[in-house]
């Protein structure tokens, strides 16, 4: 059983590898973000266990809060790239198959792309982007239900909690 703070990297790169993809990138946050970072963790133990690792020339990082941003260098040059890419955020993804469809690239039959958090926006593009959902109401709900317990209760000791994560498969990569 795959620890639940990696469950959610680690789906996302089974999925991908699982598809029939094995020249394959990253784009990870310029910021330190230890969500992301079980994030890298999840995805690059998937991979390992199908002896496949993604090139240093195929990582590359966004900021995951800005709108625009340049991608490198081989996107725009002709110089092969790979075939499937995984996002740390959906934010990322989604600034990626803009960029790439502006250009020109198809998108998933030159590239196919993977996000992470499954945010509404992931549906307002063509393609609709695959994507990892992130329970965001259960997890509001528990860190509620923590408040009124620890605020109720003077006895009342701090749980850490692991939502599980769910695959979306949508047309970015199928």
């Amino acid at each position: 059983m795959i620890d639940k703070r990696i469950q959610g990297g680690y789906n996302a790169g089974k999925f991908i590898v699982d598809s029939g993809y094995t020249k394959i990138g990253y784009v990870a946050s310029n910021r330190i973000i230890t969500n992301f970072l079980k994030r890298r963790e999840g995805f690059r133990a998937a991979l390992k266990e199908k002896n496949i690792e993604v090139p240093n020339e195929f990582v590359f990082s966004l900021n995951p809060i800005e709108l625009k941003g340049t991608l490198p260098e081989f996107f725009y040059s002709g110089q092969e790239y790979p075939h499937a890419i995984f996002c740390e955020d959906d934010y990322m993804a989604l600034r990626l198959v803009k960029e790439l469809t502006r250009i020109g690239t198809k998108i998933p039959e030159k590239v196919a792309i993977m996000g992470f958090d499954d945010i509404f926006e992931d549906t307002m593009i063509n393609p609709e982007l695959t994507t990892i959902h992130v329970p965001i109401e259960q997890i509001v709900r528990q860190a509620i239900n923590q408040l009124q317990e620890k605020v109720s209760n003077s006895n009342w000791l701090s749980q850490k909690s692991f939502v599980s994560t769910k695959l979306i498969v949508r047309e970015s990569l199928k």
